[in-house]
C-alpha cells in the first residue's frame, strides 16, 4: 500500500504540506478575458479586484482538461502508488467534483481511487489535506482515513462575506433558487458553507455593523483562532480591528486570497475560518 493525495490549486496548504513527496496538485485553470490562465500568470488578488470592479472583468474557473488528471494518476502509478486520495474543492461552487467523479466511475485504471469532497476551499480544504497526509504518514489505510476525515470536516467552517450577489450569482456559487431583487444584491451578505456543502446565504443588511455583529456571534467565543482573508491589506486590516474589538481573545492569523480562490468567492469577499 502506498497512498498518493491530490489536490486542487483552491485549497491553501503550507509550504511544509506542499512540499511531501506523496501530494499533487492539479492547478485549476482560470478565465480572464475570455483567456485561460495558470494562478502564477496573473496579476496580484488587489488588481484582480480593481479590474472587476472597474472594468467588469472577472475571473472564473475553466475547466481541467480529463488527459491532464489521467495523464497525473497514471504518473503516480507509475511512481508505486497503488491508492489516491483526491480532496477537491466544494462541488457546489465547481465543476472539478462532477468531473472527478465521472472519471473514478469510468476508468480503468490500475490504481484504487477515492475521491473526497471538502465541502470547502481555501483554509478548510488545506486543512483537510494536511489531516490527510498526517494519517497516511501515520501507516492508515484509506478506509481507515475517510471515517476521520468526516469527523474533521464536520469541525471545519468557512464564513464568506460578500458585498455583491451577483457576481456569485453569476457564477454558480450560489444556488439558482436565490432569486436576487436589486436591492438583495446590493447588499452585503453572510454565506456559509452547510454540511451538505452548498453556500448558502445566512443574513443580507446594508450594515456593515450587523454583518460584522452576526460574524462575530458566529464564529462563538470558544474558538481561539481564524484565519482571515481578503484581497488586499487594507481590508483584511478593517475586518481584524472589527472582529477583535468584539472577541479580544481571539488570534488572527491574515492570509491575502489566491487568485483561483477569488475566481469562486467574488472579487470583494472576505473569507473567514476557523475550527472547533
Amino acid at each position: 500500500m502506498k497512498i498518493a493525495i491530490l489536490t486542487d490549486s483552491a485549497a491553501w496548504l503550507s509550504e511544509q504540506t506542499d512540499a511531501q513527496t506523496n501530494i499533487r496538485i492539479l492547478e485549476i485553470p482560470l478565465l480572464l478575458n475570455d483567456q485561460a490562465w495558470s494562478e502564477g500568470q496573473l496579476p496580484a488578488p488587489a488588481k484582480l479586484a480593481e479590474l472587476a470592479r472597474t472594468r467588469g472583468n472577472m475571473l472564473t474557473e475553466e475547466q481541467i482538461p480529463l488527459t491532464e488528471i489521467l495523464a497525473l494518476l497514471m504518473q503516480l502509478y507509475g511512481q508505486g502508488f497503488t491508492d489516491v486520495l483526491i480532496i477537491h474543492i466544494a462541488h457546489s461552487i465547481s465543476g472539478l467534483g462532477s468531473k472527478l467523479h465521472h472519471l473514478a466511475d469510468h476508468n480503468d485504471l490500475p490504481l484504487n481511487v477515492q475521491l473526497f469532497d471538502s465541502r470547502s476551499l481555501g483554509e478548510s480544504e488545506g486543512l483537510l489535506v494536511e489531516y490527510a497526509a498526517s494519517l497516511v504518514a501515520k501507516g492508515k489505510s484509506l478506509s481507515e482515513i475517510l471515517p476521520q476525515l468526516e469527523q474533521r470536516r464536520a469541525q471545519l467552517h468557512t464564513l464568506l462575506l460578500a458585498d455583491d450577489l451577483k457576481d456569485l450569482h453569476k457564477m454558480g456559487s450560489i444556488a439558482r433558487r436565490h432569486t436576487l431583487s436589486g436591492q438583495l444584491a446590493r447588499e452585503k451578505s453572510i454565506l456559509k458553507f452547510s454540511q451538505s456543502g452548498e453556500l448558502e446565504i445566512i443574513l443580507n443588511s446594508p450594515w456593515t455593523k450587523k454583518i460584522i455583529a452576526a460574524t462575530t456571534e458566529m464564529i462563538g467565543k470558544k474558538a481561539k483562532q481564524i484565519t482571515l482573508a481578503a484581497a488586499d491589506k487594507a481590508t483584511v486590516r478593517f475586518y481584524r480591528q472589527a472582529l477583535t474589538s468584539r472577541l479580544p481573545q481571539l488570534e488572527i492569523k491574515e492570509k491575502i486570497i489566491t487568485p483561483t480562490v477569488l475566481a469562486y468567492a467574488g472579487p470583494q469577499a472576505v473569507i473567514i475560518s476557523w475550527q472547533n
